[in-house]
């Protein structure tokens, strides 16, 4: 049902242009789209110190299906989807039936939440990974979670935190043991 939400919305927002903290990011993803990907470290008057895996993904779906807006929302689509299946995962696996949706529908309505799903911003693509990171951690599976800590560290300098917040959750769960 959240996909059907997302997809509705991407249909409703997918003309609107990017706003905010996503301007600079589209400045960045233009820069490294009209240079062919000769270099994925931007001029200083345009870098913002982040890693660039957000501002390259955005450049490679413009190579893919045309320099347009609605090509960028179509990534941040299936960046948020990703999210809410990972968040879903999360809930199902740690909480009672019925007490996991309502935790899946409290988070996925927050404010906060929803707006991020609108902007044109690295921010999904953090949750998404740290989530990845959680459930991949929680189940053992090391191969999706060395996935998701090199998602986070090639999305954002807050990716570093994320980073060690699993890490720390990890070595605190080997001590348990």
């Amino acid at each position: 049902m959240a996909a059907l939400v997302l997809l509705f919305e991407f249909f409703i927002l997918k003309d609107l242009p990017f706003f905010w903290d996503g301007l600079s990011k589209a400045y960045r993803a233009d820069w490294i789209f009209t240079h062919n990907f000769s270099s994925l470290i931007v001029p200083t008057e345009y870098n913002s110190g982040h890693p660039p895996l957000w501002i390259t993904s955005i450049a490679l779906v413009w190579t893919l299906l045309g320099k347009t807006v609605w090509a960028a929302r179509l990534l941040l689509l299936a960046v948020n989807i990703g999210a809410f299946y990972q968040l879903f995962l999360l809930c199902k696996k740690h909480f009672i039936p019925g007490v996991s949706l309502l935790f899946f529908l409290l988070v996925a309505m927050d404010p906060t939440v929803v707006a991020q799903t609108t902007i044109l911003n690295n921010d999904m693509l953090l949750l998404f990974f740290l989530l990845l990171g959680l459930n991949s951690l929680i189940n053992q599976k090391w191969g999706w979670y060395t996935i998701a800590i090199t998602g986070l560290l090639l999305t954002n300098l807050r990716g570093i935190y994320c980073t060690c917040l699993l890490y720390t959750s990890d070595a605190a769960d080997e001590e348990d043991s």
